[in-house]
């Protein structure tokens, strides 16, 4: 068996890996190559899917032609998901069964999200007590087994 190579040798700070060069090569060119408007907004569309928000308004964005105002769409978007969370956590206040909606993580749906909360805040209607009529209603049931056994 041949003998091991030194551990510290591969952990050195001197020692520097092709592969790390390769890819700082890449990024650049991509970097040079893509215009930032879409570099900025494919990050911001990363960040909030990680966060499990809907990203299509920015997805539309990055097929423009045209630069958009980037940092009104990112700042717009960012107050659309303030307001659908603090929809949400209202919502749940209202009704925990809310929780964790699809309507409360798309910004495209976010007129839907307030009727859901406005539903919600409506008191609903008392319901009327229920009436048993004692004619149709049968309140006690008769003892089968002594009305099948025959008294001797």
């Amino acid at each position: 068996m041949p003998p091991a190579a030194p551990a510290a040798a591969a952990l050195s700070p001197a020692f520097v890996d092709p592969f790390d060069d390769l890819v700082a090569d890449v990024a650049s060119a991509i970097e040079s190559s893509v215009p930032s408007w879409r570099v900025r907004i494919g990050e911001a569309a990363a960040r909030w899917q990680g966060e499990g928000i809907a990203t299509g308004v920015l997805e539309r964005a990055l097929r423009l032609t045209q630069a958009p105002d980037v940092d009104g769409l990112l700042g717009a978007f960012t107050q659309a998901v303030a307001r659908l969370r603090a929809l949400e956590r209202e919502a749940i206040a209202l009704d925990p069964s809310v929780a964790g909606r699809d309507v409360f993580h798309d910004p495209a749906r976010t007129a839907e999200a307030v009727a859901l909360v406005e539903r919600l805040r409506r008191p609903r209607p008392a319901r009327a007590p229920l009436h048993v009529d004692p004619e149709v209603w049968v309140a006690e049931w008769p003892d089968v087994i002594a009305l099948l056994v025959e008294e001797a």
